[in-house]
């Protein structure tokens, strides 16, 4: 087993894990790495679905985008703030 110091620190930003199907990708990767999540409040009318399907070391932080719903144009306020709080590798 890999000691979680020695794991890639790694900040994934994702509108899409709004919907709990898409978080096998994030349960996946939390194996491999220590993630943690920035996730929207909501994306459009869609709230986050409830996180009980997320088990696992991946932390989610949520945040409220500008233009949410809007697919090609939203910005994440305090995004440089989740880089440096962090510092991920990836």
């Amino acid at each position: 087993m890999t000691d979680a110091s020695s794991k890639p620190r790694v900040l994934y930003v994702s509108k899409a894990l709004v919907v709990s199907a898409y978080r096998a990708k994030l349960r996946a990767l939390s194996r491999h790495a220590r993630v943690r999540a920035l996730v929207p409040e909501r994306w459009g009318d869609a709230e986050v679905e409830p996180l009980g399907g997320l088990h696992g070391p991946a932390r989610i932080a949520f945040r409220r985008p500008l233009f949410h719903g809007h697919n090609h144009l939203h910005l994440y306020p305090g995004l440089g703030s989740a880089l440096d709080g962090d510092g991920p590798d990836l």
